[in-house]
């Protein structure tokens, strides 16, 4: 796979993580990725201080690939609705469509909330409290070390 440069195991293969359905991914100071398929989607989450740049290539890279190997696939790529709980998915192209033609806002189809569309595209999020960010940091050590010991079974009901 072209992602072979970002494998934990790129130096020792025993230090890798890839499974069936899903990878971990290093880029050292850019960030870790999660990625992984379910139901024929892919899904791709980065943990960083600046998440931005690592998972816009890596989804240009995920897209890449699809449209190299599987002729007739058109991957698209979605922004999951800011709205709390809410399951939407706004696509990106649409996003975008709807901004060059002047429109600020875009709805999501589950939530029926309108949102701006420059706040969606803004690459960086507003930094959580520090004690908030520390438990948080905590629990997701403790949920990828039950992952490790389960063989990343437990991991799948936190995406």
């Amino acid at each position: 796979m072209r992602l072979h440069r970002y494998s934990l195991g790129r130096d020792n293969y025993y230090h890798s993580r890839h499974w069936k359905n899903g990878l971990l991914l290093d880029d050292v100071f850019n960030g870790r990725a999660f990625i992984e398929e379910i139901a024929g989607d892919v899904y791709i989450t980065v943990r960083a201080a600046y998440p931005s740049g690592f998972l816009g290539h890596l989804c240009a890279e995920v897209q890449s690939l699809v449209k190299s190997f599987w002729q007739g696939i058109d991957p698209r790529l979605h922004l999951p609705c800011p709205t709390e709980n809410c399951k939407g998915l706004l696509e990106r192209d649409e996003i975008m469509e709807s901004k060059a033609e002047g429109i600020p806002k875009i709805r999501c189809a589950v939530c029926r909330k309108f949102h701006d569309i420059d706040g969606l595209m803004v690459s960086t999020a507003a930094k959580p409290e520090w004690q908030k960010a520390v438990t948080q940091l905590n629990r997701g050590q403790q949920e990828i070390l039950k992952a490790v010991n389960t063989n990343y079974d437990a991991l799948r009901g936190y995406l």
